[in-house]
């Protein structure tokens, strides 16, 4: 039983990271917001990092 759980799990992980990854973030966080959230917050980071390198590079 708990293999079977484990294994909706990834499957709800795998569907949210999809549809986030095309654009359907409302419909992801039905999905499986945990997973969303977490996706939001790396994309922020790797925003700010992008950022940084950036202005790095111009001085």
């Amino acid at each position: 039983m708990k293999k079977l759980i484990n294994s909706i799990k990834v499957v709800r992980i795998n569907i949210c990271v999809k549809l986030h990854m095309n654009g359907f973030t409302t419909l992801a966080y039905f999905v499986d917001k945990e997973t969303c959230t977490y996706l939001d917050y790396l994309k922020r980071v790797a925003r700010i990092v992008k950022e940084h390198c950036i202005n790095e590079s111009d001085d």
